[in-house]
C-alpha cells in the first residue's frame, strides 16, 4: 500500500506531456521556454502526440447506398466499429454479413468505346430490359439488379448505376441535384459501381462523389417509372459525351 501511494505522489509532481501538446503540429521552430517545455533547466523528454485517423464509412445493399445511424457512418482507427442493422430481406437470399467494398477513381474509366450489352430493371421488377431483347420478363439473370437500377457491359468491364424520377428539370448531360418524387417525368442517372472484365470479380465503389446527370423528359410520370433505368442504360451504352458526364471525366 505504501508503494502505491508513493507512485501516485510522483505523478502528481511531474507534468504529463501527452495530454495536451505544447508544440502544435506543423511547427518548424518553438521557444525554448518553460511555457513550451514545462521546465527552466535540466533534461526534457519529448514524445510524439499521435491522433488516430477517423475513417468515413459507406454501407451498400447491392448498388444502393444505405442510410445508416450516425454511429455507423465512421470509426476511429484502432477503435470499435458499429455495423448498422441488416437491410430488409431479399427474396431468394440469406443475409450472411458485410464485406469490404473496394474504391476506384471512376474518372479513369474509358469513355471512347460503346457498350456490348445492358440490363435495366423498373419498379416492382415487373419490367426488365435487355439489349436487343423484346421480352421484358424479369428472369433470374436480373436478380443482382434492384428496381430503378441498370448495368452496362463494355469490353473492359461492367458499370452499374441507378435512375431517379424527379420533379427537377435539367439539361442533357448536365449534373444536378434532383428531388426524389414518386410521380414525376424528369429522368436522372447516377453511377454506383464498376467491375473489371478481367480480375477477381471485385465490385468497386467510386472514390469520389458521383453526380446525378440528366438524361430525358418523358411525356408522363408513368413513362419515367417504366423507362428511366432503360434510358440511363441506353445513353451510357451509346454516347461518349454521356459517359464522360457520368464518370466525372475531365479529359
Amino acid at each position: 500500500m505504501k508503494i502505491f501511494l508513493l507512485f501516485v505522489f510522483i505523478f502528481a509532481i511531474y507534468p504529463a506531456f501527452a495530454t495536451e501538446p505544447d508544440i502544435p503540429k506543423n511547427t518548424t521552430t518553438a521557444s525554448c521556454a518553460d511555457t513550451v517545455l514545462n521546465t527552466n533547466g535540466g533534461n526534457v523528454n519529448i514524445e510524439i502526440n499521435w491522433e488516430p485517423n477517423t475513417i468515413p464509412i459507406h454501407w451498400y445493399d447491392g448498388n444502393t447506398e444505405l442510410t445508416v445511424p450516425t454511429e455507423s457512418q465512421s470509426c476511429v482507427y484502432g477503435g470499435s466499429l458499429t455495423p448498422p442493422p441488416p437491410p430488409p430481406t431479399k427474396e431468394g437470399y440469406t443475409f450472411r454479413g458485410w464485406k469490404v467494398r473496394y474504391r476506384y477513381d471512376f474518372s479513369r474509366l474509358p469513355t471512347n468505346v460503346n457498350g456490348l450489352d445492358y440490363r435495366a430493371v423498373q419498379t416492382g421488377r415487373k419490367y426488365c430490359w435487355h439489349y436487343n431483347d423484346s421480352n421484358h420478363t424479369c428472369t433470374s439473370a436480373y436478380n443482382h439488379i434492384d428496381q430503378y437500377e441498370f448495368e452496362v457491359i463494355f469490353d473492359w468491364g461492367t458499370v452499374y448505376g441507378k435512375s431517379r424520377c424527379s420533379s427537377t428539370p435539367g439539361s442533357y448531360g448536365e449534373s444536378g441535384t434532383p428531388e426524389l418524387v414518386s410521380n414525376a417525368k424528369y429522368e436522372w442517372c447516377k453511377i454506383t459501381g464498376y467491375k473489371k472484365t478481367y480480375g477477381s470479380g471485385i465490385k468497386y465503389t467510386p472514390s469520389q462523389n458521383m453526380s446525378w446527370v440528366f438524361v430525358n423528359t418523358t411525356q408522363e410520370s408513368r413513362d419515367c417509372i417504366l423507362h428511366s433505368a432503360l434510358d440511363c442504360a441506353e445513353h451510357l451504352f451509346k454516347y461518349e459525351s454521356f459517359r464522360r458526364a457520368l464518370f466525372n471525366a475531365t479529359q
